[in-house]
């Protein structure tokens, strides 16, 4: 393993641990969904896409990173890294989550592990995650074109 691929590692584990810690904050700071109104939502949500934006953009300064294995596993199937670079990070980034959401947990006062008090199998649930998923990689798909076009024009 490079030194390339441990820095590569390390700030996919750090960005998605600083990113799940945001999405803990935010959800504890709005409480549940059932009681918030859609602006305390939009603003939730809003908050999340900048803080995640630029935890993106400064992990992005040093090395790739992806912050998600959705990405991660389109990049793989694509062909853009190998499957062996795939799995480290999509390992970094599990561990890096969990971290995040066990200091978050703490931060904000709940346990380390707690259960999710809302029901999690449900169509909205399911059709707000595809929705995610796929704005991030069209994110990804774009920031990579106009990334390999900035390559191009700076050579």
């Amino acid at each position: 393993m490079t030194s390339h691929s441990n820095r590569s590692l390390f700030t996919e584990f750090l960005g998605t641990a600083l990113l799940l810690c945001t999405v803990v904050g935010v959800g504890v700071t709005i409480g549940t969904v059932e009681s918030t109104s859609p602006t305390e939502l939009l603003i939730a949500v809003a908050a999340i896409v900048t803080v995640g934006s630029v935890i993106w953009q400064v992990t992005n300064y040093f090395v790739p990173t992806q912050l998600n294995p959705l990405i991660t596993l389109a990049l793989v199937a694509r062909g853009r890294i190998e499957p062996t670079a795939g799995s480290e990070h999509i390992a970094a980034q599990v561990s890096g989550g969990l971290l995040g959401v066990v200091v978050g947990n703490t931060v904000f006062g709940l346990e380390m592990f707690s259960p999710a008090t809302q029901t999690l199998i449900t169509p909205s649930r399911y059709i707000g995650e595809f929705l995610v998923s796929a704005g991030l990689v069209t994110i990804d798909r774009k920031s990579t074109r106009l990334n390999s076009s900035h390559v191009k024009r700076s050579r």
